[in-house]
């Protein structure tokens, strides 16, 4: 009985120390080590260790969280309306792209004006946004049905 007691006990301390410090040297060698003086001393302090950890389980639980939210806007973006979106046309620097979403209004097919007349909206990517300008699909695509 004792001995599974100490077996557990081992365990769970060596897990609680194994895993983050695994953790931590797989991070530092896949984004590189800090470039300071003592830099592996530091990079493996129990208290960087810990925070780095505990960064990485946050962003695993906040993708986790979304990851339906994210999936269904991405099908709605990629299965939009050639007619209602123009798609990646290039801007500014930076291979910067931006998506130009037309007001959802009746076409004429047989030949007749196809032109667009009404407000448009449009969705970019950029540092003030998610910077992933199909996240606005849906938002941009409900601004055009309401004129």
């Amino acid at each position: 009985m004792l001995k599974q007691i100490v077996q557990t006990v081992l365990l769970v301390t060596s897990t609680a120390v194994v895993i983050p410090y695994t953790t931590s040297l797989l991070g530092s060698l896949l984004y590189g080590w800090p470039n300071t003086k003592n830099k592996y001393r530091r990079a493996f302090s129990p208290k960087k260790v810990y925070a780095f950890n505990f960064a990485v389980l946050q962003k695993l639980y906040t993708t986790l969280k979304y990851a339906s939210s994210y999936l269904k806007w991405k099908k709605l973006y990629n299965n939009l309306d050639p007619f209602t979106v123009r798609k990646n046309i290039p801007y500014g620097r930076n291979d910067c792209t931006l998506d130009l979403y037309h007001p959802n209004i009746p076409r004429k097919r047989d030949g007749g004006d196809m032109s667009m007349p009404g407000s448009k909206c449009l969705c970019m990517e950029g540092p003030g946004l998610s910077g992933e300008k199909t996240m606005y699909g849906p938002l941009c695509v409900e601004i055009g049905q309401l004129d």
